[in-house]
């Protein structure tokens, strides 16, 4: 038995040629010409709640989901929480700055991870935005910035170990600690520095926590220098 075959048809219309001396319109320009029909997408609410923090507003969600043009039912399956969205603003920005600094210390001799997070402390506390959120609202900053369960600290955690390692790996730094655990004691000295304001009343000093991660941290050299030297003197067996 013979099967016949059945061909498929292209109906769509073929493409025409610009006319002369006319450039085709690409896709980008197409959308640049009609910005009203260009649907939000879920980075648009990073984005534009990353504004609203910077800026110094509460992040409403109400408000954030009217201003992309979306409902609240839409805006929430894509971020899941205000919680989760505000981590994700947050731990954006940090990566970015820290990946920032790093870049800058590239040729920076000696140990780069206490200047490094210097600067990033520094940076953080003088951003009148997050300064607003982090002491505004400090519980629900502290919660999900310091616990392993908001998401925040663990990325950090490890931005942070990646950092140190590579310090170790190229002889800038010599510890006696691993590296796992000094990458710990790091985020917690910069979360105590950070969080000064609402822990003690005091205002944050970068350069202190600079000084207590340059001693965790010494220079390769200078850890060498001040480690005792073995005794020339052999034990008698």
């Amino acid at each position: 038995m013979t099967v016949a075959r059945t061909t498929t048809r292209d109906t769509r219309a073929p493409s025409r040629p610009a006319p002369a001396g006319v450039r085709p319109v690409t896709p980008l320009q197409r959308q640049l010409a009609e910005p009203e029909r260009q649907r939000p997408q879920p980075m648009d609410a990073l984005r534009l709640a990353r504004h609203t923090i910077l800026d110094g507003r509460r992040l409403d969600m109400q408000a954030l989901a009217a201003e992309l043009g979306v409902n609240r039912v839409t805006l929430y399956r894509w971020v899941g929480s205000r919680n989760e969205l505000l981590v994700e603003v947050l731990w954006s920005m940090t990566r970015w700055r820290i990946n920032e600094i790093w870049t800058g210390l590239s040729g920076r001799p000696g140990p780069r991870v206490p200047e490094g997070l210097r600067q990033w402390i520094a940076i953080t506390v003088e951003s009148s935005g997050i300064r607003a959120f982090l002491y505004g609202e400090s519980e629900l900053a502290m919660r999900l910035l310091t616990l392993d369960s908001g998401g925040f600290q663990p990325r950090l955690l490890g931005l942070i170990r990646e950092r140190i390692a590579a310090d170790v790996a190229e002889g800038r730094i010599d510890s006696p600690l691993p590296v796992d655990e000094l990458a710990y004691a790091t985020l917690r000295i910069c979360e105590s520095y950070i969080y000064l304001p609402v822990i003690s009343g005091q205002p944050t000093d970068p350069d202190k926590a600079y000084r207590v991660l340059a001693v965790l941290m010494p220079q390769a050299d200078t850890a060498a220098a001040r480690r005792p030297r073995p005794s020339s003197r052999r034990r008698n067996s």
